[in-house]
């Protein structure tokens, strides 16, 4: 993401991180929180994902904007996720989305 005054193009956030959790575990862990991570402000959706033979989550989310997307990256939620024995390598990005292209393909940012 720039440093520049950021933008209001819808935001795509990825964030990946090792699990030292099975399926089961990781799956209930975050359950309650599934909930409370959808009222975020100005975040339209989140995918789930994990690999369970290599052990990467990743959490793939859709923002209103690039500084949703910067204040979640700087937030509370991505700084426990750093902070938890349990996760290592946490990456945490954020890109721009093509908003032309991707309806092309159907992508879900309208």
């Amino acid at each position: 993401m720039s440093s520049t005054t950021p933008t209001d193009t819808p935001t795509l956030v990825n964030v990946q991180f090792r699990v030292a959790l099975t399926k089961a575990e990781l799956v209930q862990a975050f359950e309650p929180e599934a909930p409370k991570l959808a009222k975020y402000p100005h975040m339209r959706w989140k995918l789930w994902t994990l690999d369970e033979r290599t052990r990467e989550f990743s959490g793939v989310y859709l923002f209103d904007n690039e500084r949703a997307a910067r204040e979640y990256l700087d937030g509370p939620v991505v700084a426990a996720l750093r902070a938890d024995p349990h996760f290592s390598d946490v990456r945490a990005n954020a890109y721009p989305v093509l908003e032309g292209l991707s309806r092309v393909t159907r992508g879900p940012v309208g």
